[in-house]
């Protein structure tokens, strides 16, 4: 790969990133309205659902049911902060890309600082993984405890319901790889120093 073609696609990369904050930046105004006005009025405010989804199965509640299947405001404010929580970290991965982007925007992918960088992105890709596994799994347990699920089915059929939860632990692997990749750069920067010292 050339090097204009690496500035080129850098600097769309850059652009993109830059773009992503912006919109990371309007869904967490968006979550905290919404937290306010669900404090504001604490008292008065219950979402009701009028369908409720098992996997991939989706169930439509009559008139009647609707009303029972109610998510109180205290869980609402739980299940907003985990959006919340969500977006500042994607906030800050698309922050951290920049950073990367920006050396190679300008022609200089072997920078001293990229190296660093991409050891950050790989951090943030663990603990952002972990946020996110402990999050899905306290917002599961907050609705499940709000539905009435045994309303569901014919009374007498179902002995109880058991919540499992499956996670995708895919970001072990991909901030593995980050990781790694950033000891191939940090190479990269001992080179280019060499070089430039040998100029």
């Amino acid at each position: 790969m050339n090097k204009e073609k690496m500035m080129k696609t850098a600097k769309g990369l850059y652009t993109a990133a830059g773009i992503g904050q912006g919109f990371m930046i309007a869904g967490m105004i968006v979550v905290v309205l919404a937290a306010v006005m669900v404090f504001v009025g604490l008292e008065d405010f219950a979402v009701s659902s009028t369908s409720v989804e098992i996997g991939d199965l989706t169930v439509y509640l009559t008139e009647e049911y609707a009303g029972k299947f109610e998510m109180s405001s205290s869980k609402l404010l739980v299940l907003l902060a985990t959006a919340l929580v969500t977006i500042a970290v994607v906030w800050y991965g698309l922050k951290i890309a920049k950073d990367i982007l920006r050396p190679m925007r300008d022609g200089n992918p072997f920078t001293v600082s990229v190296s660093k960088k991409i050891r950050s992105l790989a951090r943030l890709e663990l603990i952002g993984g972990i946020l996110t596994i402990a999050l899905q799994s306290i917002t599961s347990y907050q609705m499940a405890s709000d539905l009435d699920v045994l309303a569901l089915f014919r009374e007498g059929v179902v002995d109880h319901i058991r919540i499992t939860s499956s996670f995708d632990v895919n970001f072990i692997f991909i901030a593995f790889i980050l990781y790694l990749l950033s000891y191939v750069f940090k190479y990269g920067e001992e080179l280019q120093q060499l070089s430039d010292e040998t100029l």
